[in-house]
């Protein structure tokens, strides 16, 4: 190993800011760096929160680093490291370091700057924050090894460990997109299954897929076929066409228009819903209707019902006549006066406290076991949030807590919420929950702090819409108009808001159908959380090892395939015990 100074080996790159005064600098094709994109435990970083223009670059002071870059923040959190995944430039707060090509490889020299952040750290100047400034790169002294193959090795070993982390995160990633995207479907857009229980298919065999077609705004409230009556429709098509047909099944047969087998014209211009319906006790009788309904009038009548469905809804908001539609539409909606927006019809609107079972107050506890402070717990404070939810580290405190107090331990389905903190962008209210599987990634139980709080629900299997109705409300904004201050510090007005604020409580065989859904895949969510835990502690442990030459990289393979046998192990043990997954449509 060779003691170098670290400006003696990298090439630094200044990074700048285009005036935010100026429109046409912003929200263009390029990523910008601040460290609020790379504060946490990720090698790579991809994108950025802020984008700029091609103009944005060209008049400012702001650069571009490379593929495989390194930025590393030098104001606020100082320190923070990670390597760029696609060119983007970056603002002043930040210097980007390149390793020179004949000193140091830029994989090598990320994991040797990770180990010695700390004492990058130690030598930051400033008085009222701790900064890095051009003449901090040449206080910092690194050791290095000097064979270029050598370091392309070393940085293999923990290339690696990093890769399987990622790789873990992607897939979590692409689980709670799955999951979310479900939710806005049935949740949200209102598009959930909802052919009733006691449906009997006319048909010779009812096709796979048929069930998860027959959603609420296709088909939702339309009658079941019993034999004897039929039935006259009109369907609406995705390029605003009408189709007007005659069935003795309205589900069945609006499945075989959006499959493209119902007729020519339904083909080629894809169903959306079906918008009037009418019964009929003979086919006769119906079939009169349904060739009334293609005349001249007949379409004239049906423009002008439709226009007012659109315009005033199912039920006119106004209650004059005159702007009541005669329609019979699928997936019937209602004006909430409450909600100010339409929902399903028969579906409840409720205050979130009357989700909520109890809630949990937090405990700091002591640091170390004093009198009757015995109980060993860890404690999830505000910051450990992000973490528990898989974004970034997870390093919840080991505390100790009264025993009388072990009522304030948190239990599968309880949720956290922080009510204490945020920043002038960042509401208060930032929300995790805890599985089964969440209660293994820690040795001991585990309790929230005094600036969160703990709940739990009267019914579980709400757990997951109250998780995603509840970060929808955060991601909007809603939370900040109800925040205080005391000392400085914003406060979530909890008890206010849960009381006051109202959204869609949706019935309880839907909610089962999404828990059913959403439970198994948070289940391997949680599971690859640990998986990453087992690993960053391995790369963790060899990183200092390696860098100073006490495990050569051979031992480090040996140590690597060791780890990977006990994760395969741990999994297979986990699988075989696991529900099986639920899928969608299946």
């Amino acid at each position: 190993m060779n003691k170098v100074v670290l400006s003696s080996i990298i090439d630094i790159i200044s990074g700048g800011t285009p005036k935010t005064s100026v429109p046409e600098y912003w929200n263009g094709p390029i990523g910008w760096l601040s460290v609020t994109d790379f504060n946490n435990d990720n090698r790579f970083v991809y994108e950025t929160e802020k984008t700029i223009t091609e103009k944005g670059v060209k008049e400012s002071n702001t650069k571009f680093l490379q593929l495989g870059d390194i930025i590393i923040s030098a104001r606020g959190t100082v320190g923070a490291l990670a390597q760029i995944g696609k060119p983007m430039c970056f603002n002043q707060s930040c210097f980007g370091i390149r390793g020179k090509k004949d000193k140091v490889t830029n994989d090598y020299l990320f994991y040797a700057l990770r180990n010695y952040v700390k004492n990058i750290v130690k030598r930051s100047q400033g008085s009222v924050f701790d900064t890095i400034n051009l003449a901090s790169f040449d206080l910092m002294e690194l050791n290095i090894h000097p064979d270029l193959p050598t370091q392309k090795s070393i940085a293999k070993v923990l290339s690696d460990l990093d890769a399987k982390i990622e790789l873990n995160n992607k897939i979590n990633r692409e689980l709670e997109a799955m999951a979310k995207t479900l939710y806005d479907y049935w949740f949200v857009q209102f598009d959930f299954p909802c052919l009733p229980e006691n449906y009997k298919f006319s048909g010779a065999s009812k096709p796979a897929n048929f069930d998860a077609l027959m959603t609420y705004n296709k088909v939702g409230g339309l009658p079941l076929p019993d034999g004897k009556q039929w039935f006259v429709y009109v369907i609406l098509c995705e390029d605003g066409s009408f189709y007007k047909g005659m069935t003795n099944d309205l589900y069945r047969r609006f499945y075989e228009h959006f499959m493209g087998e119902g007729s020519a014209w339904t083909k080629t211009h894809k169903p959306k819903k079906i918008i009037h319906w009418e019964a009929f006790s003979t086919q006769t009788e119906a079939r009169q209707r349904e060739e009334e309904l293609k005349t001249g009038f007949g379409r004239t009548w049906l423009q002008r019902e439709y226009e007012k469905l659109v315009k005033y809804g199912a039920k006119a908001q106004d209650g004059l006549p005159a702007h009541q539609t005669r329609l019979m539409p699928a997936g019937k909606m209602v004006y909430n006066a409450e909600l100010k927006r339409e929902i399903p019809e028969g579906w409840e609107v409720k205050t979130i406290s009357n989700w909520i079972k109890k809630d949990k107050s937090g405990d700091w506890g002591k640091e170390e076991i004093e009198g009757n402070y015995q109980l060993e717990v860890s404690c999830i404070r505000g910051a450990d949030l992000n973490g528990l939810n898989g974004n970034g580290e997870l390093k919840a405190p080991t505390r100790f807590i009264l025993e009388k107090n072990s009522n304030k331990l948190l239990d599968n389905h309880d949720l956290i919420v922080e009510i204490s903190g945020g920043s002038p962008t960042q509401s208060t209210g930032r929300l995790a929950f805890i599985t089964e599987e969440t209660l293994e990634r820690f040795s001991t139980p585990i309790i929230c702090s005094n600036f969160c709080k703990a709940l739990t629900l009267k019914d579980e299997t709400y757990l997951f819409n109250f998780v995603y109705q509840w970060n929808r409300l955060y991601d909007n904004g809603v939370l900040f108009g109800w925040e205080g201050k005391t000392s400085g510090i914003k406060n979530l007005l909890f008890e206010s808001f849960v009381i006051n604020h109202k959204e869609v409580y949706p019935p309880s065989n839907l909610v089962q159908k999404f828990y059913d859904f959403a439970k198994p895949i948070h289940r391997q969510i949680q599971k690859n959380l640990m998986q990453n835990q087992h690993l960053t502690a391995l790369r963790d442990w060899l990183l200092p090892m390696l860098m100073n030459g006490q495990v050569t990289v051979r031992q480090a393979h040996g140590k690597q395939e060791a780890e990977e046998r006990i994760c395969s192990s741990a999994e297979l043990s986990r699988s075989m015990a696991a529900e099986p997954g639920v899928k969608y449509g299946e």
